[in-house]
């Protein structure tokens, strides 16, 4: 499913979009495809964000960012504070570090 997240600090009417998927397989066959098609990503992993527990990577492609994603459970508290994304340094939502962490799929 794609989500559309706005944001009033955004310099356009799109913060940035989502594509939920349905399970933590198909977030890294995502991310797969993705990185094999040259596009720069940067994996979150395990966050919390958007009052949900969440498996996720971001990946940078024409003029926005996108990140996908699958929920793992819900959460009580949205995140404490938004981060500053690596990416142009614009603001998104529960952005994450800029530190890089690899995912494999297991079998």
């Amino acid at each position: 499913k794609l989500v559309l997240i706005e944001n009033p600090t955004a310099t356009d009417s799109i913060n940035h979009m989502g594509v939920e998927v349905q399970s933590i397989d198909e977030v890294r066959a995502e991310h797969e495809r993705i990185t094999g098609a040259g596009l720069p990503t940067w994996v979150e992993g395990e966050t919390t964000c958007c009052y949900a527990v969440q498996e996720k990577f971001w990946v940078e492609g024409g003029d926005h960012r996108y990140e996908v994603y699958t929920v793992l459970a819900d959460a009580e508290q949205m995140k404490n504070t938004p981060k500053i994304a690596d990416f142009r340094s614009a603001e998104v939502c529960c952005a994450p570090d800029t530190q890089s962490v690899n995912i494999t799929a297991q079998r």
